[in-house]
């Protein structure tokens, strides 16, 4: 699926020769295949959706219910586990 000799970019597939770095469309940083095939075998689409006592939290943003809720289902797309916490602590604050 993925040529050894070439370059891919990791969002959009798209291929490249192997002397390029960055996808023109994306600007990611550009993956040789070999890359690519570790990549989907144990990278993006391997995640697990759900967040476990052992996982490593990190906030990514604050703001309005509405948009973090936005926030959640495309990461929920992407198989990305979220949880979203209130820090004020009380009811009828979100």
């Amino acid at each position: 699926m993925f040529d050894p000799e070439l370059k891919y970019c990791p969002k959009c597939n798209e291929e490249y020769m192997l002397t390029a770095e960055q996808c023109a469309e994306c600007c990611l940083t550009l993956l040789t295949g070999t890359e690519m095939v570790n990549f989907h075998a144990g990278g993006r689409d391997a995640r697990k959706g759900a967040l476990s006592e052992d996982d490593d939290l990190v906030t990514v943003h604050k703001g309005a219910i509405a948009d973090l809720k936005h926030i959640e289902g495309l990461c929920e797309q992407e198989n990305i586990g979220t949880a979203i916490v209130s820090q004020s602590g009380g009811c009828g604050s979100g």
